[in-house]
């Protein structure tokens, strides 16, 4: 898949994009602790990945350090705002956090 810089900009600054990102980081803060967290998206240009994914990363710093990253298309992101993809993306968050969280007291 080549890269085309307008695409992918219009898909990183999407409504779909943006309302992942808001989703992620109120999930997170919803815990109801003290947590510094933020998210974001790349998309890799060298070398290219062959399917033409994005990467949501999400970095929680405090009160324990945790990395993750999920990949997806840009169709999958734009069909976060129509329902197409809502359900999935957001199972996919739960589980990471839900990784992030197991087996730590807070």
């Amino acid at each position: 898949m080549p890269y085309d810089p307008a695409a992918v900009a219009a898909v990183m600054t999407s409504d779909s994009a943006t309302a992942i990102v808001a989703y992620c980081e109120t999930q997170i803060y919803a815990l109801g602790r003290t947590f510094d967290a933020c998210a974001h998206w790349s998309y890799p240009v060298k070398p290219p990945d062959p399917q033409g994914r994005y990467s949501l990363s999400v970095i929680i710093a405090k009160p324990f350090a945790w990395f993750f990253q999920l990949h997806y298309t840009g169709e999958q992101i734009l069909g976060y705002s129509t329902g197409t993809t809502t359900a999935d993306i957001q199972h996919q968050i739960h589980a990471e956090i839900d990784k992030a969280l197991s087996g730590r007291e807070l």
